[in-house]
Order: structure tokens, then C-alpha cells, then sequence
């Protein structure tokens, strides 16, 4: 009987033991690099849409000849700047999706989550509302670059619809400095889902 019992505990034990293993296995092998790569992905967001924000014209500019020029080169900006960590965001995208079907624990479904909704928040394009919107899985920028160039190439035809036309009057320095903002709120609370992590992890110990 005591010995039985005994070996029932020497099991759980060394089933406590493999997760906790394979918990740190999967936190150095994978989630602390998805953290690190997010973070140079995020200083590359905050530098590239501060650029943005300075070159992008004011809303009173429309009817002033060269507006469309400065529109066009927020896009070309945009474009170029964009690709430069696609890679990097590829890879944490393919990564944190095949995270997110596996069991592990509620720390690290946290940290996946948030990285998830720091990567496909998106905008919506309104002049009564410019706020957010999180129910499409594209990025701010490729958001900001679909809308654009739509209105530009459909103001050029003399085409435009109600949507373009949104994007064309739209305060677009307002709007990044939103994006901005929410960029930042969205990182910190990745911060804050990878500690409560880490944290987890330490009293496993």
C-alpha cells in the first residue's frame, strides 16, 4: 500500500518536473525570441509611423496644389519602409499561430494573444469615427496603404467613391498619432503578458 502510493507520487513528481522542463524549453527555444523580434519589429513601427506623421499633409492642404504629391509620398514611404522587417514579422506571425493551438498554460495563451492582437490591429477609414478596428487581420500599415492608393488612383480617373474619398479627407496626421498610441498600448501590454510569464516560470523553478 505505502509503496504503491509512494510511486504514484514519485510519477506526479516527474510529471511536474517534464512540464516544468518543457515549459522553459518552449520559453528559451520559442517565446523568448518572439519577444525579442517583436521588439525590434515595435521600434521600427514607432519609427516609421513618427515619420509618417511628419510627412503626411494636413486635411486643409486638399485643395492646394501638391497635396496629392504628399499623399503619394506617405505611400511610396510607406512601401518601401514596410518591407524592410516583413520577414521578421512573417516569422513571428507563422510562429505565434502555431502557439496558439497548442496546450501549455493560461501565461503563455496570454502572451501569445496579446502578441497576436499587436500584429493585426487595423484602422478604419472615417471622418466621423477614425478609431480602430481589430475584426480584420491586416496590419496598420498594409490598412493605410490599401486605402491610399485606392483613393489616389481612383481620384485620378475622377472615380471616387465615398470610401476613397474618406481616405483622401481624412486628418491622416490625427490618425497616425492614434496609431501611435495604440501601438504603444498594445506593446505594453505584451510586456506585460511576457513578465507574468517569465514570473510563472521563475516559481516553477
Amino acid at each position: 500500500m505505502m509503496s504503491s502510493l509512494i510511486s504514484v507520487l514519485d510519477r506526479l513528481i516527474q510529471l511536474k518536473e517534464y512540464r516544468t522542463r518543457r515549459l522553459r524549453h518552449i520559453y528559451s527555444e520559442l517565446l523568448k525570441p518572439v519577444f525579442d523580434e517583436l521588439a525590434v519589429v515595435h521600434g521600427d513601427y514607432v519609427k516609421m509611423f513618427t515619420e509618417v506623421h511628419q510627412k503626411a499633409p494636413f486635411p486643409w492642404e486638399r485643395n492646394i496644389p501638391g497635396y496629392q504629391d504628399k499623399l503619394k509620398e506617405v505611400v511610396l514611404f510607406l512601401q518601401q519602409r514596410r518591407v524592410e522587417l516583413e520577414p521578421a514579422r512573417i516569422r513571428i506571425r507563422v510562429m505565434v499561430k502555431e502557439l496558439s493551438s497548442l496546450d501549455i498554460n493560461s501565461e503563455v495563451h496570454s502572451f501569445v494573444n496579446s502578441v497576436i492582437d499587436y500584429l493585426f490591429t487595423t484602422i478604419t477609414f472615417s471622418q466621423e469615427n477614425q478609431k480602430l478596428d481589430e475584426s480584420s487581420y491586416k496590419s496598420v500599415s498594409e490598412t493605410i496603404l490599401d486605402r491610399l492608393e485606392k483613393a489616389i488612383q481612383e481620384e485620378e480617373v475622377g472615380k471616387l467613391t465615398d470610401d476613397s474619398l474618406d481616405a483622401l479627407e481624412i486628418d491622416i496626421r490625427e490618425l497616425i498619432g492614434s496609431v501611435l498610441s495604440y501601438q504603444r498600448d498594445s506593446w505594453e501590454e505584451v510586456c506585460k503578458a511576457f513578465s507574468e510569464l517569465k514570473i510563472n516560470i521563475a516559481l516553477k523553478g
